[in-house]
């Protein structure tokens, strides 16, 4: 695998869990992180333990909250942020925000918590990639990453919605891939 050393990441749910490990082995790497999440408290948190990790490492932290009804906006203002002005471009945007699934029947789903489930499992993900790709390399080492989990080729029970969502995200990638392509 090629040396990441010195690339620009930013990590959409960078605060905890497989968001908060890529960080982790980024700056094992000595990649330029900026981590982002909707709570101020869990992004001074992170930054605090992964500063205290790589002292000489560099970590930046964020607050955006993707769940707002203004997310282009929020998206557009964190990434002018990161990137200052568009002058500091990123070779990877990864998202791994997201929150665990309240798994219940489909019949029990009300139609407010399916346009939820969708807005933020599929609407978001193609927001991140319209806005960020004006603030990636465009190279093909850039990348743009969505984590989901195995409920799209394995389903569970209960969670028709979510593998809707992530079966979705799937197409979705493999399309973008070649809409991105440099």
């Amino acid at each position: 695998m090629p040396s990441i050393k010195g690339q620009n990441i930013l990590i959409l749910g960078g605060t905890s869990g497989i968001g908060f490990a890529i960080a982790t082995l980024a700056l094992q790497q000595n990649v330029n992180v900026a981590i982002a999440s909707s709570n101020s408290t869990r992004v001074d948190a992170a930054v605090k333990t992964l500063k205290t990790s790589f002292p000489d490492g560099k970590i930046e932290g964020y607050v955006c909250d993707l769940g707002t009804s203004d997310v282009e906006s929020s998206l557009d203002h964190l990434l002018m942020n990161v990137t200052s002005d568009g002058t500091a471009l990123l070779d990877h945007i990864i998202s791994t925000a997201g929150r665990a699934p309240d798994a219940k029947p489909l019949a029990e789903t009300s139609f407010e918590k399916l346009a939820d489930a969708g807005r933020a499992g599929f609407t978001v993900p193609l927001v991140i990639a319209k806005i960020g790709v004006r603030y990636l390399k465009k190279s093909p080492k850039s990348s743009l990453i969505f984590t989901g989990g195995q409920v799209a080729e394995k389903p569970i029970a209960n969670y028709t919605l979510y593998s809707t969502m992530a079966a979705g995200l799937i197409g979705m990638t493999r399309n973008l891939a070649l809409d991105m392509a440099p």
